[in-house]
Formats: structure tokens, C-alpha cells, sequence
């Protein structure tokens, strides 16, 4: 019991002392290009715009690119209505779905390659961005930094899916301040435009239905530059009514994508949370309350640091959430999971 706790209480001070850590600030403004591909997403665009059009920096330093991937609704006719009167929006249509460029890559390779800037900034049709999120992301700009990793928060989520998004933030944060940086979410990152040409952009991973974020994100690693995490200012993502279990599919089902490193901290971590009720059950619930102790001191934390709310359902869902997330790993990397009609089995 005692080398568990003492590794558990490591732990949480490492990840405090991490998360906490002070980063160099940018001065200079950086130029943003903003990408984003959209299907059948005529429910999303008119506030998808609103948002992007009250984005807080000058308008000669960023531009936003929207391609629609083939929809079949009016997404097309709405981003035409929508945009004719912002000077720094471009709109392109692709006719029809790719079949060589799989998931969303092929508009967003079109998105990249009409790119202007520097920086290209990721999000999704069904996002809503913060009005300073620009300029947050340009103070972390400094040279040497490849990539900046962001984070979302979903509309009116359900108390485990609230969760899920703050735990897919720490995570985010906690790895790339390790240095190990292995996954991002395609509704808040941002990469600098020539890493995206230097890594040969979707053509290593063109095969892959999701990846356009975490398989391109470990591509851009390989360069040996910086990595790093932006807490500042998530994005609120809208789910359609259904739709959660297939993204936590998706998003777990891509385990087996992730570097050896990964995979072997997350089996150890999957092997500690097999053990911990084993070990309650044989010597007691003692250990139980440390662990418990710990991690709500560490929850708090992460709360106060995103400038989040406690609620009452926190700890009853921090208790579960480690099973819950193995159960998605284990169904999600079987393959179970569909992309807007598509279906891949992740190799």
C-alpha cells in the first residue's frame, strides 16, 4: 500500500507544480489564418460566423477560410449570405468527398494550402470562439514553438462530459509540459503554416478518417520543436442531441495511434485504477480516502487554474471516470465508431 500512495501523492504534487508553471509572454502580434471544414452544417453556420466575426484583433493580421466538404443542406448557400460582407472570410466548396484525402482532410488541405498567415488556428463548424482567443494564443507565440494546444468546453454538457472536457484539457496541459505532447482536439489548436508543409501536411495520414488533429499533431512533433498548451481560452462546441457517444468513441478509439510512451503510462495508469479497488477491498478503505483526498486537492486546483466552478457531482464522477474512459478505449479502438456516415477500424 505504502509505494502506491507514495507514487499517487508524487503524482499530484508533479502535476500541480506542472500545471502551475509560468510560461515567457510574446510581445510581438502574430498573424493568424483561421481553418475550418464543414458538412451539412447549416444549423451551425449563422452562429458559427457571429462568433468568428467579433473576434477581438485587427483584421488585417488574420483571415478566416471556410471550406464546405460536399454538404448536401444549404451550408454552402448560408457561408455565401453569411460572409459577403466580412473582407478577411474566404468560402470554397468542394463538390464532392475525396476519396483518396479521408474524414476532413481534404478541406482542410484546401483551407491550408489558400493560408496566408503564419499561424494557422483549427477549429469546427460547430464551435463558438472566444472574442479574445487571438490574442491569448499570440502572447504564447514565442520562437521556437511549433504548435499550441487548446481546449473546449461543450454547450450545456451533461455533468460527465463537463468532466470529460476539463480532463481532456489536463491532460493536454500535463503532457506537453512533460515534453510529451501526443494528442489535440480539432476545434482549438493552433500550428505554425511552415511545420504544416515541412511535415507534408495530411499525405502521411490522408488514409485515416480522424487524425486530422492528434496524427498531424505527432507529425509536427518529430521536428523537435516546442509544443505547448493554451489554457486561457476554450472553445464552446455544440453536440447534436446523440452525438456524444460517438465522439468519445472516436476520441478514445485513437489509443492505439498514440506513441509507445503513452500507451505504456496509460496501461499503468489503467493497471493502478485495477488495483485500487482490489486493494480497498482486501486492506481497507484507508487508501481509499488518500486517493480520494488527493485527488479532489488536485481537481481544485485544476479548477481554480481554468477558472472553472466546483459542482456537487464532481467527485461521485472523478471516481468513475477512469472506467468509464477504459471502457471507450476498449470499444472505440474495435473500430465501433462512424464520422459523419464513415467507418474505419483504427489500425
Amino acid at each position: 500500500m505504502i509505494p502506491a500512495i507514495t507514487i499517487f501523492s508524487v503524482f499530484v504534487l508533479a502535476a500541480v507544480l506542472l500545471l502551475l508553471k509560468q510560461r515567457d509572454a510574446n510581445q510581438e502580434q502574430r498573424t493568424f489564418s483561421i481553418l475550418i471544414a464543414c458538412r451539412d452544417e447549416e444549423d451551425n453556420i449563422p452562429g458559427l460566423i457571429t462568433s468568428l466575426s467579433k473576434i477581438n484583433y485587427p483584421q488585417n493580421m488574420f483571415q478566416v477560410i471556410i471550406v464546405d466538404d460536399a454538404s448536401s443542406d444549404n451550408t454552402w448557400q448560408l457561408l455565401l449570405k453569411h460572409t459577403a460582407s466580412l473582407p478577411n472570410f474566404q468560402v470554397y466548396r468542394l463538390p464532392e468527398k475525396s476519396a483518396e484525402y479521408k474524414g476532413k482532410k481534404a478541406a482542410l488541405k484546401l483551407a491550408a494550402e489558400q493560408a496566408e498567415y503564419d499561424y494557422l488556428l483549427y477549429t469546427d463548424a460547430d464551435c463558438l470562439l472566444p472574442g479574445d482567443i487571438l490574442n491569448s494564443y499570440s502572447s504564447l507565440l514565442i520562437d521556437g514553438i511549433d504548435a499550441v494546444i487548446g481546449w473546449y468546453i461543450t454547450k450545456n454538457a451533461t455533468p460527465v462530459q463537463r468532466i470529460i472536457d476539463i480532463s481532456s484539457g489536463v491532460t493536454f496541459a500535463l503532457t506537453s509540459r512533460l515534453g510529451m505532447p501526443f494528442s489535440a482536439s480539432g476545434m482549438n489548436w493552433v500550428l505554425r503554416r511552415e511545420a504544416f508543409f515541412e511535415v507534408g501536411g495530411y499525405e502521411k495520414i490522408k488514409d485515416k478518417i480522424a487524425g486530422d488533429d492528434k496524427l498531424l499533431l505527432l507529425l509536427v512533433k518529430t521536428l523537435g520543436r516546442k509544443i505547448i498548451f493554451n489554457h486561457r481560452c476554450p472553445v464552446e462546441t455544440v453536440l447534436p442531441a446523440g452525438a456524444n457517444t460517438q465522439r468519445l468513441l472516436r476520441k478514445y478509439g485513437k489509443f492505439a495511434s498514440s506513441p509507445p510512451a503513452i500507451k505504456l503510462s496509460m496501461l499503468l495508469i489503467f493497471a493502478f485504477y485495477i488495483y485500487l479497488p482490489c486493494q480497498m477491498v482486501g486492506q481497507g478503505f484507508e487508501i481509499g480516502y488518500i486517493y480520494l483526498s488527493g485527488l479532489l486537492l488536485l481537481w481544485m486546483i485544476v479548477l481554480l487554474h481554468f477558472k472553472l466552478k466546483f459542482k456537487f457531482t464532481d467527485p461521485i464522477i472523478l471516481v468513475i471516470l477512469p472506467y468509464l474512459i477504459g471502457y471507450f478505449v476498449l470499444r472505440g479502438s474495435l473500430g465501433n465508431w462512424e464520422w459523419k456516415g464513415q467507418k474505419q477500424k483504427e489500425s
